[in-house]
């Protein structure tokens, strides 16, 4: 897979975390820690701050950084839209609450976290190791995929 970006988030920009690993984004949300330790944190691992905060922006030292003007979930993907990429195979990588990457599962083994309804009608799975969450491709992925489209392509 070639390189792609990884974010590392700002507390005031941190909802739009969850979008970035929905599109396989490496993103991690750092919260109390100084401007300074933030920045070398992310220069170590050569991630881009993501901000709303005019401190980011303005700071002098050069580091990496994208400054996001909106509260807007939506208007901060427009946004970061130039710096994104929507690329099918990236899509539901990543574990949207920890950033983990999510491994696929059987049904058989599914079947202890989640609801009959849903085995009856989803065959394939995925499960974040760390938090335990289960994901399948219903009608909530639909709608999310859709919205990521519509926002990015």
């Amino acid at each position: 897979m070639p390189k792609r970006l990884k974010f590392m988030l700002t507390v005031d920009a941190q909802k739009l975390a969850k979008w970035l690993r929905l599109l396989g984004y490496d993103t991690k949300v750092i919260k109390s820690v100084s401007l300074l330790n933030l920045i070398r944190i992310a220069q170590k691992e050569e991630r881009v701050i993501v901000s709303r905060s005019k401190d980011v922006l303005n700071h002098p030292l050069k580091f990496d950084r994208i400054f996001i003007h909106s509260n807007s979930l939506d208007q901060q993907l427009q946004e970061m839209k130039p710096f994104l990429e929507y690329e099918e195979e990236y899509i539901f990588l990543r574990c949207p609450e920890d950033n983990e990457l999510l491994h696929s599962i059987s049904k058989e083994k599914a079947l202890a976290f989640i609801p009959e309804k849903v085995a009856q009608l989803h065959d394939d799975y995925k499960i974040c190791y760390k938090c335990g969450r289960v994901y399948w491709q219903g009608s909530h992925y639909t709608k999310i995929k859709d919205k990521l489209i519509d926002l990015l392509t």
